[in-house]
Protein backbone atom coordinates (compact mmCIF):
# COMPACT_ATOMS: atom_id res chain seq x y z
CA UNK A 1 0.00 0.00 0.00
CA UNK A 2 1.27 3.42 -0.78
CA UNK A 3 -0.04 7.00 0.77
CA UNK A 4 -2.43 7.05 -2.17
CA UNK A 5 -4.42 3.55 -1.71
CA UNK A 6 -3.26 -0.15 -3.31
CA UNK A 7 0.13 0.30 -5.31
CA UNK A 8 -0.06 -1.67 -8.90
CA UNK A 9 0.27 -0.40 -12.09
CA UNK A 10 0.37 3.20 -13.11
CA UNK A 11 -2.79 4.30 -15.01
CA UNK A 12 -2.72 6.52 -17.86
CA UNK A 13 -3.90 9.44 -15.64
CA UNK A 14 -1.59 10.68 -13.43
CA UNK A 15 -1.80 9.70 -9.93
CA UNK A 16 -4.20 6.67 -10.59
CA UNK A 17 -3.55 3.04 -10.50
CA UNK A 18 -5.41 0.73 -12.66
CA UNK A 19 -6.72 -2.32 -11.78
CA UNK A 20 -5.08 -5.52 -12.09
CA UNK A 21 -7.03 -7.76 -14.55
CA UNK A 22 -8.55 -10.26 -12.52
CA UNK A 23 -7.23 -13.81 -12.83
CA UNK A 24 -10.45 -15.86 -13.09
CA UNK A 25 -12.44 -16.42 -15.91
CA UNK A 26 -16.31 -18.06 -16.21
CA UNK A 27 -16.99 -21.06 -18.15
CA UNK A 28 -18.63 -24.46 -18.43
CA UNK A 29 -16.29 -27.16 -16.33
CA UNK A 30 -16.20 -30.54 -15.26
CA UNK A 31 -14.54 -33.04 -12.87
CA UNK A 32 -15.45 -36.09 -14.09
CA UNK A 33 -15.02 -36.14 -17.87
CA UNK A 34 -17.56 -34.75 -18.80
CA UNK A 35 -20.26 -36.93 -16.51
CA UNK A 36 -21.19 -33.63 -14.73
CA UNK A 37 -20.72 -30.22 -16.53
CA UNK A 38 -21.04 -26.90 -14.06
CA UNK A 39 -20.73 -23.27 -14.04
CA UNK A 40 -17.71 -22.26 -12.52
CA UNK A 41 -14.56 -19.64 -12.51
CA UNK A 42 -10.62 -20.99 -13.02
CA UNK A 43 -7.60 -19.06 -12.89
CA UNK A 44 -6.16 -18.20 -16.53
CA UNK A 45 -3.00 -17.45 -14.31
CA UNK A 46 -2.62 -20.94 -13.00
CA UNK A 47 -2.77 -24.68 -13.99
CA UNK A 48 -2.30 -27.31 -11.51
CA UNK A 49 -0.42 -30.00 -13.69
CA UNK A 50 -1.98 -28.88 -16.88
CA UNK A 51 -5.54 -29.49 -15.12
CA UNK A 52 -7.68 -25.68 -13.90
CA UNK A 53 -7.93 -24.08 -10.69
CA UNK A 54 -11.28 -23.49 -10.21
CA UNK A 55 -13.93 -22.12 -7.91
CA UNK A 56 -17.69 -22.93 -7.76
CA UNK A 57 -20.86 -21.30 -5.99
CA UNK A 58 -22.14 -23.58 -3.55
CA UNK A 59 -25.08 -24.87 -5.38
CA UNK A 60 -22.33 -25.99 -7.70
CA UNK A 61 -20.08 -27.65 -5.40
CA UNK A 62 -23.05 -29.45 -3.95
CA UNK A 63 -24.08 -30.56 -7.76
CA UNK A 64 -20.54 -31.80 -8.67
CA UNK A 65 -20.41 -33.49 -5.17
CA UNK A 66 -23.55 -35.34 -5.36
CA UNK A 67 -22.54 -36.54 -8.61
CA UNK A 68 -19.33 -37.76 -7.66
CA UNK A 69 -20.78 -39.64 -4.07
CA UNK A 70 -23.14 -41.80 -6.36
CA UNK A 71 -20.40 -43.44 -8.44
CA UNK A 72 -18.80 -44.04 -4.48
CA UNK A 73 -22.38 -45.69 -2.84
CA UNK A 74 -21.31 -48.32 -0.89
CA UNK A 75 -17.47 -48.23 -1.18
CA UNK A 76 -15.91 -47.34 2.31
CA UNK A 77 -13.12 -45.42 0.44
CA UNK A 78 -15.17 -43.51 -1.67
CA UNK A 79 -15.71 -40.21 -1.52
CA UNK A 80 -18.85 -38.48 0.89
CA UNK A 81 -19.79 -35.01 2.13
CA UNK A 82 -21.74 -33.35 4.29
CA UNK A 83 -22.47 -29.40 5.20
CA UNK A 84 -21.57 -27.80 8.60
CA UNK A 85 -22.99 -24.62 8.17
CA UNK A 86 -21.49 -22.65 5.10
CA UNK A 87 -18.55 -25.44 5.09
CA UNK A 88 -18.24 -28.37 2.81
CA UNK A 89 -16.61 -31.24 4.29
CA UNK A 90 -15.74 -33.91 2.06
CA UNK A 91 -13.58 -37.23 2.89
CA UNK A 92 -12.12 -38.82 -0.14
CA UNK A 93 -10.48 -41.67 1.50
CA UNK A 94 -10.12 -42.86 5.35
CA UNK A 95 -10.32 -40.45 7.42
CA UNK A 96 -9.09 -37.54 6.46
CA UNK A 97 -11.23 -34.49 5.42
CA UNK A 98 -10.91 -31.56 3.30
CA UNK A 99 -12.23 -28.20 4.43
CA UNK A 100 -14.22 -26.00 1.91
CA UNK A 101 -15.30 -22.78 3.31
CA UNK A 102 -16.40 -19.82 1.05
CA UNK A 103 -13.83 -17.14 -0.42
CA UNK A 104 -14.54 -13.60 0.05
CA UNK A 105 -17.05 -13.74 -2.78
CA UNK A 106 -18.93 -16.77 -1.75
CA UNK A 107 -17.01 -19.23 -3.71
CA UNK A 108 -15.62 -22.24 -3.37
CA UNK A 109 -12.55 -23.84 -4.01
CA UNK A 110 -13.42 -27.13 -4.36
CA UNK A 111 -10.37 -29.64 -5.26
CA UNK A 112 -8.31 -26.56 -5.97
CA UNK A 113 -4.96 -28.04 -7.32
CA UNK A 114 -5.67 -30.94 -6.12
CA UNK A 115 -8.94 -32.56 -8.21
CA UNK A 116 -8.16 -33.03 -12.62
CA UNK A 117 -10.78 -30.25 -13.52
CA UNK A 118 -11.17 -29.20 -17.05
CA UNK A 119 -13.04 -26.73 -19.83
CA UNK A 120 -15.81 -28.63 -21.01
CA UNK A 121 -16.51 -29.48 -24.47
CA UNK A 122 -19.37 -29.23 -26.42
CA UNK A 123 -20.01 -32.82 -26.64
CA UNK A 124 -19.83 -32.75 -22.63
CA UNK A 125 -21.99 -30.01 -22.31
CA UNK A 126 -24.81 -31.98 -24.78
CA UNK A 127 -24.61 -34.74 -22.75
CA UNK A 128 -25.37 -33.14 -19.82
CA UNK A 129 -27.72 -30.68 -21.19
CA UNK A 130 -29.27 -32.32 -24.04
CA UNK A 131 -28.74 -30.76 -27.51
Amino acid sequence: MSENGPVGRESREPGRVAALPTPWAEGSITVDEGLTVVQGQYRTDLRWNGWLCVRLTLDNAIRILTALTRGAEGDPEGLAFEMDGNVIVVREQGPEVEIYEPDADGMYSLGYAAWCWEEATDRMREQECGP
